[in-house]
């Protein structure tokens, strides 16, 4: 599995609506849970993950295509957490 879907269904288990566009099966039971999105606990657990993530690619040696593409839309979110 790919770092970027690790990510996927890390995220997922923030934010549950998110398995609504990618439809996996194994999350079908968090359906209509919406969490507040504007709440500050959310957004720091998702800027806890992104960090998480960020750290692990940018330790990484052989980064794969993907891996460069999601550690470029990590930098990109992380300027936007900074702001």
């Amino acid at each position: 599995m790919e770092l970027c879907d690790e990510y996927l269904h890390d995220y997922i288990k923030i934010y549950p609506p998110l398995n609504d566009t990618l439809g996996y099966e194994k999350y079908l039971k968090k359906r209509n849970k919406l969490p507040n999105h504007y709440s500050q606990i959310l957004i720091k657990k998702e800027s806890k993950l992104s960090e998480k993530y960020y750290d692990i690619l940018m330790k990484k040696k052989d980064k794969s295509f993907y891996d460069n593409i999601f550690l470029f839309d990590l930098k990109y979110d992380n300027i936007f957490y900074i702001i």
